[in-house]
């Protein structure tokens, strides 16, 4: 997987409380699996597809045939507002291809995910925070997969996977640029 990214940071915006923004965009580049092991069902073994001669033996998918790289696009904002005395809070959105997971028939991807964090920076080498993600998962393209009987179309939003977790998160910061001159 490769990726390029491009970020806008704007200074402080004293009438939204001295609150900042980040834009991105980010390109990104995927290989397409073209040998992903599955489950043969009963199904797969009568269809004669992905090598299947037996119910429940592996079976080997080819998951686009016709392309060997996936191209898509990642596009974000953070809005980060700063309480006071090391306190912050900030919320990040971010839409487009997230992340991949080719262990099924068909690719997976994030298609969208929200961070929302508090953070309280203690001194220059500790900062202690809680943050809340909530992601949502797509299949990626538009068409179905043949033989899986899983059309890509019927896992189209609202239809998701969807995934939330709650972090505390230490961070200790470690400026080496003092150590060395």
């Amino acid at each position: 997987m490769a990726y390029l990214t491009l970020t806008y940071s704007t200074p402080p915006i004293m009438p939204l409380f001295r609150s900042s923004f980040a834009f991105f965009v980010q390109g990104e580049g995927q290989n397409v699996d073209h040998h992903v092991g599955t489950r043969c069902s009963a199904a797969n073994v009568t269809d004669h597809v992905f090598g299947c001669v037996i119910a429940d033996q592996v079976g080997y998918i080819d998951e686009n045939p016709g392309i060997t790289r996936y191209y898509s696009s990642t596009e974000g904002v953070t809005w980060t507002i700063p309480l006071g005395n090391g306190t912050a809070i900030a919320t990040r959105e971010r839409i487009g291809a997230l992340n991949w997971y080719e262990n099924q028939p068909f690719p997976w991807r994030w298609a969208s995910a929200n961070d929302i964090t508090l953070s309280k920076r203690f001194n220059g080498l500790f900062t202690l925070a809680i943050r809340h993600s909530d992601y949502h998962s797509l299949m990626f393209g538009t068409t179905g997969v043949a033989g899986t009987g899983a059309p890509l179309a019927t896992f189209l939003s609202p239809n998701a996977v969807h995934v939330a977790s709650w972090d505390v998160l230490g961070t200790f910061h470690l400026d080496t640029n003092t150590w060395f001159h």
